[in-house]
């Protein structure tokens, strides 16, 4: 998998984005509906135009994101979805 994840860090960075690694994110920043940046574990604040999470739903929706940000229907949905790994 570190294959795979190294492909997409250089495919990325080829198009100007900016990878951190090792950049606990403790809230995504919404503003009109829309994600517009975070705010890492310490505080500094990261603006893009695109934000990408590779965090379980779980953890974006319920714990990253306020949830008067989002629809009821889908806090629930996300609260009531269970997922597992592989056998």
């Amino acid at each position: 998998m570190g294959g795979v994840a190294e492909a997409l860090e250089r495919s990325a960075r080829s198009f100007g984005a900016e990878v951190r690694t090792n950049a606990r994110v403790e809230k995504v920043l919404i503003r009109g509906g829309k994600a517009e940046g975070v705010v890492l574990e310490g505080g500094e604040e990261l603006r893009a135009p695109i934000v990408v999470t590779a965090c379980h739903p779980q953890i974006t929706f319920l714990r990253q994101i306020d949830r008067y940000e989002l629809p009821d229907e889908f806090v629930n949905d996300i609260e009531n979805w269970s997922s597992r790994s592989g056998p």
